[in-house]
């Protein structure tokens, strides 16, 4: 599910319960476009992050849609996120 800044949904699909988040993802992230999108932890991967980033090589998802999606880092990951950057994204995701 997105949802606005109130917690208000904007998109959602239904899925098996065994479907991995990502996946699932893909076609709700399509629905909007020009975001900028503040994801949990279950986005936290490499791979995934590297196709859906603006900023990375593979730049097909952001080309086309011209959405960011943010997630937090974790402790062991070697790119990190400025302190700024990660106390905003704590703070947007304890408001929702």
């Amino acid at each position: 599910m997105l949802s606005t800044w109130n917690g208000i949904p904007i998109a959602y699909d239904i899925v098996p319960a065994n479907t991995d988040e990502k996946i699932a993802s893909e076609g709700i992230l399509e629905m909007v476009a020009s975001s900028d999108i503040y994801a949990d932890k279950g986005f936290i991967s490499a791979d995934w992050q590297t196709a859906m980033s603006s900023d990375k090589p593979l730049r097909v998802y952001a080309d086309r849609t011209g959405n960011h999606i943010w997630t937090l880092t974790r402790d062991n990951q070697h790119l990190q996120h400025s302190h700024s950057l990660k106390r905003f994204i704590s703070r947007v995701r304890s408001a929702c």
